[in-house]
């Protein structure tokens, strides 16, 4: 699962690389290009995987955040991975939205609006899906910002008693407090069990 999130994480970056490339370099070398709107037509089939990747991460990690969660506090954790899953929300619709209308709507909205439409739209993907990617790679959806399914850790017990060989108190294990009386009425020996009979 590890390595299928990396090559998820890797496939994103690639995509957010691509798209924030030729988002700022785009009116560079576009006019090199004998048919520069080609490149969005095929930048748009690999942006909707990275939407859609990006979607399907921060669902589940919200999810499982809320599935592990001990109680009804709003802490950062919380609010943070609400604002990341709705975030992918809206450019998953914005997205969608407005790549259908391009592909199958009427060309006379005016160039001026749809451009702002998808500057706002690369732009706010180009963060998200960023993030989305380093979050992937550095498997943080396991951690979840908590303690283990188990619980939070105990701390460890430290008994004092006094020690029968020195009669100072000081740190001893269980097995040190566990007496039991010699048979032959002797005084008791440290340690019972089958070691003390022997």
């Amino acid at each position: 699962m590890g390595i299928l999130k990396r090559v998820f994480a890797v496939t994103l970056a690639a995509i957010v690389l691509a798209l924030g490339i030729h988002f700022v370099g785009g009116e560079l070398y576009g006019e090199l290009m004998p048919e520069p709107h080609l490149v969005w037509d095929y930048l748009n089939w690999f942006t909707a995987l990275g939407i859609l990747v990006t979607l399907l991460f921060h669902f589940q990690r919200k999810r499982e955040f809320d599935r592990r969660q001990q109680d009804d506090n709003v802490s950062f954790a919380y609010l943070s991975r609400n604002f990341l899953l709705f975030a992918a929300m809206f450019l998953t619709i914005w997205f969608f939205a407005n790549w259908f209308e391009e592909l199958y709507g009427s060309p006379d909205t005016p160039g001026a609006v749809v451009g702002f439409v998808w500057i706002g739209f690369n732009a706010s993907f180009a963060v998200l899906g960023g993030i989305t990617a380093w979050q992937l790679w550095k498997g943080e959806d396991e951690q979840w910002g908590g303690f283990p399914a188990s619980g939070p850790p105990t701390p460890a017990d430290h008994s004092t008693a006094t020690r029968p060989d020195d009669g100072q108190p000081g740190m001893v294990t269980p097995r040190e407090l566990a007496f039991s009386p010699s048979p032959e009425g002797e005084p008791p020996v440290p340690g019972g069990g089958r070691g003390a009979n022997a």
